[in-house]
């Protein structure tokens, strides 16, 4: 492999990707073309039905090849390959003439990260908030949730969409096999000590997803509400804003997520270069994708029933427009680096020769 697109791949494999699973092979075309190709994992199960995630983390991978590239004063083109041994599509990428300028963000490819424990509430500035609306296109809006009011709302219906999360027995497998239990770091999970879970929380989860006889016993008792406290109402109160990135168009083509992926790896760069910390908040976004599509997503008729009160609170609470058309969402602040962290699987593991 040529040296200079070896070090764009090595840099490139940082991207992120739902539950750190790297839906994605490299496969070297030439000296200066590569193709990326879709490897969706079973893992996600009921947090990929549509592909949407996946799709978004083959644009956030597209993204940042293209910053990783401009480092060595290369452009990009791509154009979609079909489906090829059970991969959905491909990427094919050119890298072009030594024609553009590095990019502000290529120095935070690697140190990005999700932190999912509590964050300080200060605001962010006027100027982090240009910046951030600046880094996603004009493609592209950022809509606001800031304020204890707005935080208190998100946090009830973060919590509610928790509910749904951990009781559908549908979503077992995921949590089960998508968590490095006692990791630290882990190169393909995430590792337990990244969950935003204490030590104790953390034992009782690794005991209970054991069996889903265990978790529905847990569940039986309103064992769902210590997680759902931890993980998704108090860090949703911890910090200075949430914010939705709305696509201005409803176009929700392969191409159109593939964009989506590229303008939120930018924001996702842009907070981290602004010494802002991130996490994502997609269970809500991706089940309402399925309320809205009539996808039957789980068996369970209460945590059905509730998403789709939880659906129709965000659409009135945002406006419909808004909330159909968000493509990502999550919440910024301030705090200290996260204790575990999700690294990669080395370069010759993503490889196809």
């Amino acid at each position: 492999m040529d040296a200079e697109l070896e070090e764009i791949l090595t840099r490139a494999r940082w991207a992120p990707s739902a539950d750190n699973t790297q839906p994605w092979r490299f496969q070297v075309m030439g000296a200066r073309e590569v193709a990326l190709w879709y490897a969706p994992s079973p893992d996600m199960g009921i947090f990929c039905l549509d592909h949407y995630t996946g799709h978004l983390a083959m644009g956030a991978l597209l993204e940042t090849l293209a910053i990783a590239a401009s480092v060595k004063g290369f452009d990009i083109t791509y154009a979609f390959e079909p489906e090829r041994e059970g991969c959905p599509f491909g990427l094919r990428v050119q890298l072009l003439g030594r024609v553009c300028e590095p990019s502000p963000f290529a120095g935070y490819i690697t140190t990005r990260t999700t932190q999912r424990r509590l964050l300080q509430s200060t605001p962010i500035s006027e100027s982090q908030r240009l910046a951030l609306e600046a880094s996603v296109g004009e493609n592209y809006r950022v809509v606001w949730a800031e304020g204890a009011d707005n935080k208190r709302r998100m946090a009830r219906l973060l919590s509610l969409a928790g509910k749904v999360r951990l009781l559908a027995p549908e979503t077992y497998n995921a949590h089960r096999d998508t968590i490095a239990w006692g990791a630290t770091n882990s190169h393909d999970r995430i590792p337990s000590a990244a969950i935003g879970a204490d030590p104790v929380l953390r034992w009782v989860m690794a005991w209970a997803l054991r069996s889903p006889r265990r978790v529905a016993w847990l569940n039986r008792f309103w064992g769902h509400w210590l997680p759902r406290l931890e993980m998704d109402y108090l860090p949703a109160r911890a910090c200075a804003t949430h914010f939705l990135l709305v696509n201005k168009s409803d176009s929700d083509t392969l191409d159109a997520r593939i964009k989506n992926g590229r303008a939120l790896q930018r924001f996702w760069l842009a907070a981290t270069s602004l010494g802002l910390q991130m996490q994502p908040e997609m269970a809500a976004l991706v089940f309402c994708r399925y309320i809205r599509a009539g996808t039957d997503f789980t068996s369970h008729k209460q945590a059905g029933e509730l998403m789709g009160q939880i659906c129709s609170e965000f659409s009135s609470w945002l406006g419909q427009d808004t909330w159909q058309t968000t493509v990502f969402m999550g919440r910024l602040g301030i705090g200290a680096q996260p204790k575990g962290r999700s690294l990669r699987k080395s370069l010759t593991d993503l490889m196809w020769f």
